[in-house]
């Protein structure tokens, strides 16, 4: 067997901290290996993990709106399917995989359930600004379009 973690450090401010990990497993009598991408975002403030209701204001309809950009984007992808409907349609445990950068918003989607190659993750990145509407005024998106 041989496994292989890539971290990446994909935001660090004073504030927050956004890592992922592309874990990659090769079992013996493989042709290909798996690949995982774990993701985590650190409020430093609290030294706790976020999740992703805590960046967008509660009362707007950002889980339709997320579902949506999120569907347009993946619609652009190689292998992606109609599992896409389903692995980003808008429930909130589509997104629980997601970093925080300086460009826009990660999102990771394991594998089977957006269509991707094989037992491999997909990910898309979402400008800020096409969720404009929907984001917290006082979260860490608001603090990252100031700088």
């Amino acid at each position: 067997m041989w496994l292989q973690n890539n971290y990446e450090v994909m935001l660090a401010t004073d504030e927050y901290f956004s890592v992922r990990s592309d874990r990659r497993i090769l079992m013996p009598n493989l042709v290909s290996f798996q690949s995982e991408i774990r993701t985590e975002t650190f409020d430093l403030s609290t030294g706790k993990p976020m999740t992703i209701d805590q960046l967008f204001n509660p009362n707007s309809a950002w889980l339709t709106a997320l579902s949506e950009v999120s569907i347009a984007k993946l619609n652009n992808k190689d292998w992606t399917d109609e599992r896409m409907f389903t692995g980003a349609g808008p429930q909130i445990t589509n997104f629980n995989r997601f970093n925080l950068t300086k460009g826009g918003l990660v999102l990771s989607f394991a594998p089977f359930t957006v269509g991707g190659a094989g037992t491999n993750d997909m990910s898309i990145t979402i400008p800020y600004s096409q969720l404009d509407a929907f984001w917290d005024v006082a979260g860490p998106v608001a603090m990252l379009s100031r700088n």
